[in-house]
């Protein structure tokens, strides 16, 4: 059971550096850009949420591609596939497909609380800012929007604190950084 329990934490892990890799561009109001109120705004909450689904529920690299700016995907794409964004789409979605596959053979599940967005301290919106700086975007605020993720296997549930780090950019929420304490 234990070689089981850690290899879900390794394949969370993994999951969340491929969110990092390959979730580049606005996770913002693509399903409501003909809707012009300010009330289909989505908030950090909303963001957060959207990156769960598409990481542990969808495996859907295009769906990742919504969570943060474009400015970041391109400058991936650029320095690392020569421009080609439909390897770097291709090449993402077969890493997800292979997580998908590996989580069923384990009989695995991962589920997740959402929980309330709280400031980030000065600390970490200045190293948000920071990051954000290289690709010439300017963060306007952070929120880290705490989660639990619950891992289920063979009827057992265990529970991992995720935070999740999310910046306000031209007045849009972007999936910022993560933390995760693998737990062994």
């Amino acid at each position: 059971m234990k070689t089981t329990k850690r290899t879900l934490f390794a394949i969370v892990a993994i999951m969340l550096v491929l969110a990092m890799c390959f979730a580049m561009t606005a996770c913002n109001n693509k399903d409501d850009k003909d809707d012009d109120s300010k009330d289909s705004k989505k908030g950090p909450e909303d963001v957060a949420e959207a990156f769960l689904e598409a990481m542990y529920k969808d495996f859907d690299v295009d769906a990742l591609v919504d969570c943060l700016p474009e400015e970041m995907i391109d400058k991936v794409v650029e320095e690392e596939y020569d421009g080609d964004k439909d390897e770097f789409l291709e090449e993402g979605q077969e890493m997800l497909d292979g997580i998908k596959e590996e989580m069923e053979e384990e009989d695995g599940s991962i589920e997740w609380k959402i929980g309330d967005a709280e400031d980030m301290d000065k600390d970490e919106l200045k190293d948000a800012e920071e990051a954000y700086e290289e690709f010439g975007l300017e963060v306007t605020d952070g929120k880290t929007v705490e989660v639990s993720l619950i891992i289920s296997d063979d009827g057992e549930e265990m529970e991992q604190e995720l935070p999740i780090g999310v910046v306000e950019i031209d007045g849009e929420w972007y999936i910022g950084e993560m933390g995760f304490d693998m737990g062994f």
